[in-house]
């Protein structure tokens, strides 16, 4: 019967939704803490207007249910009604059809996919997200108001891919049972009030690219808790992370971008840096790294950006700093460097942008500057104290 049927899926609801129950398990008897929070809403919304959707005949109505669930929990979590789109959410039809969601193209019943980036989402991360165990794709950037932590329970995705949470107000610790995402080849959460210690992600395999710009992590970087040897870009800057660049930066034989930028990074540039060889942008200004540019760093020859301005490097500016041919940008300024400027710079004829101010350097740079055609047409030159000599 259709009662019959309304209590069997109230049942399979009540073991996701931890709703309390009473009686003879009739809508009319469930209870709630407040009787208003989204896990509440969703429960009823599901029993009172939709739950014509499922066929309980059919082996695979469960998961539909717990999709359907899942979507309307995060809908009230996040205020829907005040989304930017949220075209079909709420509706009987199908949930592959609902704003935002990708279903997977051999099985249109399966979500594999959530896109509500810049969709003025208010509110903070459902736990039931955790629930989607083949989600592959799951996109939340882009809300200033989503705020809160990020769910333990999303460490349960074990499916997923591509991971956005950037530029929302999230905060609280990265938790450490994301190294259970063990399929995850990007993660960007780059933007928040994350903070607390890095975690260990070094079972993550298969992640390509991890950024966490611009949060609130401090401690440590520990190379033998990242996963290193698969990375092509990592961006840790603009956080409070101390300590040295790790020795292991060696094992990231396909890193192509290293940024860890505007930290309180100490200690020297390790000598085995020079077996990047893939290394194509290294930014490791606005720390207080000392020591020497050693001459190891210019065997990294697919480099074109190079900015290391802001820390308290010494020594001179190695000659061959020209055999970087593919340099476009090299910022050295605001050291303790000195010595002469090396007349090698200028054969870096894709070089856009030099900065070499603040230093202690000497000489002048007449004999390689004035043949200007061999040089890119838009530059910036400055070589004193802090206003340019030459714009060229």
């Amino acid at each position: 019967s259709q009662m019959d049927e309304k209590r069997f899926l109230l049942n399979q609801l009540v073991k996701m939704s931890g709703t309390k129950l009473s009686g003879d398990y009739e809508l009319a008897d469930l209870t709630d803490e407040v009787g208003s929070t989204p896990q509440f809403k969703a429960l009823k919304w599901i029993l009172e207007t939709d739950y014509i959707q499922y066929d309980v005949s059919d082996q695979r109505f469960l998961y539909r249910l717990w999709q359907r669930y899942v979507l309307v929990v995060l809908f009230h979590s996040t205020e829907g009604t005040q989304w930017t789109q949220n075209k079909n959410f709420l509706t009987p039809e199908h949930e592959c059809t609902w704003y935002g969601i990708t279903c997977d193209a051999r099985d249109n019943d399966v979500i594999v996919g959530i896109d509500l980036s810049n969709n003025n989402l208010n509110g903070t991360i459902c736990a039931e997200l955790g629930l989607l165990s083949v989600l592959e794709r799951l996109d939340l950037s882009s809300n200033m108001n989503l705020s809160g932590t990020i769910p333990v329970e999303m460490s349960q995705l074990w499916s997923l891919v591509y991971l956005n949470l950037s530029n929302n107000t999230l905060h609280g610790n990265l938790q450490p049972e994301m190294k259970g995402l063990t399929n995850l080849e990007e993660m960007r959460i780059d933007d928040n009030n994350l903070s607390g210690v890095l975690p260990n992600l070094v079972d993550l395999e298969k992640m390509k690219l991890l950024s966490l710009h611009n949060n609130l992590f401090e401690g440590k970087i520990r190379g033998d808790e990242m996963p290193l040897k698969s990375l092509v870009r990592l961006d840790l800057s603009d956080n409070y992370l101390t300590g040295s660049i790790p020795s292991q930066v060696e094992n990231a034989v396909h890193m192509q971008e290293l940024t860890l930028s505007s930290n309180e990074i100490t200690g020297t540039i390790p000598k085995d840096i020079s077996k990047m060889t893939k290394l194509e942008k290294l930014r490791l200004d606005g720390n207080k790294i000392k020591g020497q540019i050693n001459k190891d760093m210019m065997k990294l020859e697919q480099l074109s950006i190079l900015m290391l301005q802001n820390n308290a490097l010494t020594g001179t500016i190695t000659g061959n700093v020209g055999d970087l041919a593919n340099l476009v940008s090299l910022s050295l300024s605001h050291n303790n460097l000195g010595g002469p400027i090396p007349s090698m710079l200028g054969n870096l004829s894709k070089l856009s942008l030099l900065h070499l101010h603040g230093n202690k350097l000497t000489g002048t740079t007449e004999s390689w500057m004035n043949d200007c055609s061999k040089w890119s047409d838009s530059r910036s030159f400055i070589a004193d104290c802090g206003e340019p000599s030459t714009v060229l």
